[in-house]
């Protein structure tokens, strides 16, 4: 699998996954340091032995490219062939939700026009985490912008089991996968609620100066495009 649509139809359900994303051609993580550092993920044994077949099977591709294998249960979900560099260093690994900037890094096909949409009379910004959770957890968010770099932020958030999706900690009535990177908690409820994402790897060279990431930013829903809650009598 390598369609976008068909990767965000895998993150409302439950895990865990074992994961690894690798280059293309060899690289640096080699099948012992991968199975290495599964085990010391404590990845199922049966998975760790799909995967390392998947891994093994694939056939090497013209660089830049990548990789993207993602296991559940013994069984191969993902195997994905990717065009064009890596997000990032290649990483194995295993976690109640899959990584998913490296899907969206090597799917995109937004035209960076739409990082100058959303005025104010189109709905406006929401920038910051705090501010931009909080749009995706009201169903606001038409389009998720982040800064490539985000994704070494160490900061987490709560995702969530069904919407909204993420919060900045478990929920009482909505169970909780666990805490993951901010980057790829908010990107995961922005596909789940029906909002883009932007990845935009250029924010990090106007953010280089301060050697820091932008933060997030969400280009808002217009009121004519905010969904209608429908009251049902008891």
């Amino acid at each position: 699998m390598s369609d976008l649509a068909d990767f965000v139809s895998l993150l409302a359900e439950p895990g865990p996954w074992t994961f690894a994303y690798v280059d293309g051609a060899p690289g640096e993580l080699t099948r012992p340091t991968i199975e290495a550092d599964l085990t010391h993920a404590k990845a199922p044994a049966a998975d760790v032995e799909c995967l390392m077949r998947a891994f093994d099977a694939a056939p090497e591709l013209d660089a830049p490219s990548a990789r993207y294998i993602l296991v559940r249960d013994g069984e191969l979900i993902v195997n994905a062939a990717l065009a064009g560099r890596r997000i990032r260093g290649e990483f194995a690994g295993y976690d109640s939700v899959p990584p998913v900037l490296p899907m969206l890094w090597h799917s995109r096909d937004l035209s960076e026009a739409v990082l100058r949409r959303g005025t104010p009379a189109a709905g406006g910004r929401a920038i910051g985490a705090e501010d931009v959770m909080s749009a995706l957890q009201s169903g606001r968010v038409d389009t998720l912008l982040l800064d490539v770099r985000l994704w070494k932020s160490g900061k987490t958030l709560e995702v969530l089991a069904a919407e909204p999706w993420v919060d900045e900690r478990e929920s009482t009535e909505i169970p909780g996968y666990g805490p993951v990177p901010m980057a790829d908690a908010l990107a995961r409820a922005a596909l789940l609620s029906g909002a883009r994402v932007v990845i935009d790897e250029h924010a990090g060279e106007v953010a280089r100066s301060a050697r820091a990431a932008l933060p997030p930013q969400a280009i808002l829903r217009s009121r004519a495009e905010l969904p209608v809650l429908t009251a049902v009598a008891a």
